[in-house]
Formats: structure tokens, sequence, C-alpha cells
């Protein structure tokens, strides 16, 4: 172990070596430039938007509100940036600084190591450490001592936790609340009274996983558990605000939800596919119909204005999006760093744009179905929908679209711009400081990440939902926030382990129902 020690110390020492160089050169180079320029308005007394440029530890904390350098590379800093003639805004207000002052500070931030942490932020190992943010791992299941109690590895959970608090569990219902309760929760409706006799009647090992399959197998699963779904996309068939116009091909999207549903469809599926359906290598009808989820929040399409107005219209169209995108499969409130830095959770307004820039290339669009094959059509049936001759359907497309350049926008006012962005996800699940592809297919890479096997809150979120819509109230109480402000959960190890199952399982719903 001696060895081991002499390793971590060494490289400790090494690391301590670099930042003291990169302090001393900042002291003999770069410091002297900016005190004579900046230190009016950026010292250490007088730091306007938080922003102090006298010490290097400062200048890598950042702004308020941002980082406003790229360590080891200049050319993307904001710093460099706002130092250029033709900048805007430029800095110093009154001022220009020479040609070898402003190569004296590019070549300090270029000498940087990459992986040198900045921004506001300041991401801790206790951010990283926060009980959403850790590593999935599955736990060992409880001992079976409870008395004949437990016939699952949930139960095992559940009598664990009871016994810990000193409780006990509940009488078994009777077997007509059971399979009313099992109608509910799987197809939203109930029994029959035949029904109820001839299982109430039933009394073989295996009744209960009968009556499950076949509700599972139902249409009416898809109905009623997309219903859940809906509503977390915020879907409706029209665009709300003043004039609410109607959205007539709304129930593309709708319908493809429940389908999905029914044919159980792998949950990375699922999400990849609402995301960046368009962008997939094997994009169908469906897929494309998929990114309705973006597209289904409320839009005043018939007052976007111009100029500044067009563009504050669309930022919030793209806020939407990505604020419904955290939540619903990260249970994270992005959307609270749009104007400032996440006043709770390690959510810098760097990460909000970084999010946005995935998006920022796409429009909406009114899907043509004609051009897509007229045999896959005709396995659609169109009969009793509205406008069943018009064919259309609402998506989300970068197909055709230059990239778009994202900036960070100072108190989210598209007035006042900010530094250039790049795509990336929230720093504190990813350490990486590798971007993003920038150009086309951004979203792909999004949902890629999203629904990788190592991101933690992805399937957590998803089964503690499953687990709320069953018994009203999930594991974690607040499903759509898994940040310091939501509450904890109850059975850590037990929504675990099913995160895990769910995952390791290939996504299936149905098996998570079971």
């Amino acid at each position: 172990m001696k060895w081991i020690a002499i390793a971590i110390a060494a490289a400790a020492l090494v690391a301590g070596s670099v930042r003291a160089n990169a302090d001393d050169e900042f002291a003999r180079a770069v410091q002297p430039i900016l005190a004579r320029h900046c230190a009016e308005c950026h010292g250490a007394e007088d730091a306007e938007q938080g922003l102090d440029l006298s010490t290097a530890t400062s200048v890598l904390a950042g702004s308020a509100t941002a980082a406003v350098i790229e360590p080891g590379n200049s050319a993307e800093s904001l710093l460099v940036q706002s130092l250029a003639q033709d900048a805007d805004p430029h800095m110093p207000p009154d001022g220009q600084l020479s040609d070898d002052e402003v190569r004296a500070v590019a070549a300090w931030i270029d000498s940087l190591d990459p992986a040198t942490p900045v921004g506001s932020a300041g991401i801790s190992e206790a951010d990283r450490n926060h009980w959403a943010f850790r590593p999935l791992v599955r736990p060992p299941v409880p001992d079976g001592n409870d008395e004949g109690w437990s016939n699952t590895p949930i139960d095992r959970f559940v009598w664990a936790k009871l016994k810990s608090a000193g409780l006990s569990p509940s009488e078994s219902a009777d077997r007509a609340v059971l399979l009313r309760r099992m109608y509910f929760d799987l197809i939203g409706l109930p029994p029959t009274p035949e029904e109820v006799a001839a299982f109430v009647g039933d009394d073989s090992n295996d009744a209960v996983d009968r009556v499950v399959d076949r509700l599972l197998a139902s249409p009416q699963y898809g109905e009623r558990w997309g219903r859940h779904w809906l509503d977390l996309a915020r879907y409706a068939d029209s665009g709300g605000f003043h004039n609410d116009l109607d959205r007539p091909h709304a129930w593309r999207y709708r319908d493809y939800v429940i389908a999905s549903f029914n044919a159980d469809k792998p949950y990375a599926q699922f999400v990849r596919e609402q995301i960046a359906g368009d962008e997939l290598p094997d994009a169908t009808l469906d897929t494309w119909i998929a990114t309705g989820f973006c597209r289904n929040g409320p839009s005043n399409d018939d007052n976007m204005g111009k100029g500044i107005a067009l563009e504050k219209y669309r930022m919030d169209e793209l806020d939407d999006i990505i604020s419904t995108t955290g939540t619903v499969f990260l249970g994270l409130t992005i959307g609270c760093a749009r104007c400032h830095d996440h006043k709770y959770d390690p959510l810098s307004q760097r990460d909000y744009y970084r999010f946005l820039a995935f998006f920022h290339g796409a429009e909406k669009r009114q899907l043509e179905l004609e051009s897509f094959d007229a045999d896959e059509l005709k396995l659609r049936p169109v009969n009793g929908k509205p406008d069943a001759k018009s064919p259309l359907a609402m998506v989300l497309t970068s197909h055709g679209q230059p990239s778009r350049t994202t900036r960070l926008l100072w108190r989210g006012d598209v007035r006042n711009p900010g530094p250039v962005v790049k795509p990336h996800v929230p720093e504190v699940l990813d350490k990486s400081s590798s971007a993003f592809p920038a150009e086309a297919a951004r979203r792909i890479d999004l949902a890629d990440w999203i629904t990788d096997a190592e991101n933690p809150l992805t399937w957590r979120v998803i089964a503690n939902r499953v687990w709320h819509y069953h018994f009203g109230r999930g594991l974690v109480a607040t499903p759509s926030n898994f940040g310091r402000l939501g509450e904890p959960p109850t059975h850590p190890e037990l929504l675990d382990w099913l995160a895990v199952e769910f995952r390791d399982g290939g996504g299936s719903l149905k098996s998570l129902h079971r």
C-alpha cells in the first residue's frame, strides 16, 4: 500500500506545482495588464457582476453568472473575446488593450490545463455526492426474516424499512379489493362483477399473474399509462395563451405515445425518439412524430413579432423545451438557471445555455406525410380522427438548418448577449471538459447521454414515476425534482434496486409493473 500513498502524494505535488506555476505566470504577465485597464470595475473591492480580475483564482471563478475563460482555449474565452476591437460588448468600455497585451492574456489562458475547474458554481465533491447524482449500483436485497410475509424482493425492502421503524405491515387486501386495484392501476377501469366473481373464486397460484398479464396486453393499458406521459409532455390539442389556437395534428403524437406503451417499447428508445427522432440513422414516420414532445408546449404562433421580439419568442420556446426535458427525464429544474446560477442546485447559467445549445439549431415544422412510403401510411388507420385527410404532423427537426451560435444571455435578456457556448451537459453530472459535436445531429448526442446506462438520474426518475402512479406518492415525493429542494427518497435502496432492475432488464415498463 506504501507505493499507492507515494503515487498519490506525487500526483498532488505535480498538480500543486502546475497550479503554482499558473499563478506565478498570471502575477508576472497578466495581473499588471488587468490592474491597469480593468481594476476600476473588476477589482477585489468593486467587482461588477461578481467578476474580480485581481488574482488567478478569482479569474478562474468567473462572474456571478458564468465562467469568463476556457482553460487551454483562449479563442473560446469570454475574457479574450471581449478584449477584441470589434467586440460587443467591448472591454474596457473606454479604452483598448494593445495587441501585445491581448496576446499576453491569451497566452496565459492557453497555458492552463483544460481540466482546470472554472465557473462561479464551483462544483464540489459535496455537490457530486448529492444522493441523486451518485452512481447507480444494485443494492443487496435484505434477508427474508419476515415471518413469511415477503413474496418478492420489493417486499423485503419494505419489510426491512418497517422493522427499522418499529412498524408492522398492514393486512393483505381481500381478493376483490386487490382486483380493483390492479384494474384501476393498469387500465383505469373497474372490473365487471363477473370478472370479480371469477377472480375471487380462482385460488390458483398464478391467478394474480394471469390478470396482470391480461391487463398489460389490453389496449386500455396504453391509454391509461400514455395519459400519465402526456401530462408530463404537456400535451394539448391547442396552443394556450389568449388565442388558444387549435393544433389539428397534435393527436399523432398522442397516438404515438399510446402505441409505444402498448408495444412495451424499451424506455431508452422511447426517450431517444422524442428528443431526436428525426436525427436517428433509421428514422421513420413514427420517430419523426415522436419529436412532437418538443412541440407540445404552449405557443403563441400568431403573435411572434419581429427582431428582438421574435428572438425572445424563440428563446421562450427553447426554455420550455429544455425545462421540460430536464424535469421529465432527469428530475432537474435546469430552467431555474436561465437568468442566473441556480439558487439551490449545482447548475450554473453556463450549464443552462450549454444544454440549450443542443436544441438551438432545430426548427418547428409541419411534416408532410406524403414524403414517407405510401405503404407505411396505409398501415395507420385515420378513420374518426380530426382532419384525417390532412397529411401533417407537428415535429421538430434540424434537417436543412445551419448550425446556430448559442450565447449565454446576461440575466436571460436577448438584448444582452454574452460568451459563445457549445453543447454540453451539466458539469455536476459530467467531469469531462471535451465538448459535444457542435454541428448537426446535436440532439442525438444529448439523447444518447440521457439514456446511457451510467446516467444515474434517468433510471431513478422513471422508476420513481412508476411507483408514484401506482401508489399515489413516489419513493421520492417530488418526482420532477431530484435536487436539493426536492424530497430525499424514503427507501433509497429500494429505489436503486428498482432502477437497476429496470435498466438492466432492457427498460421494459411492463416488466417493471409486474
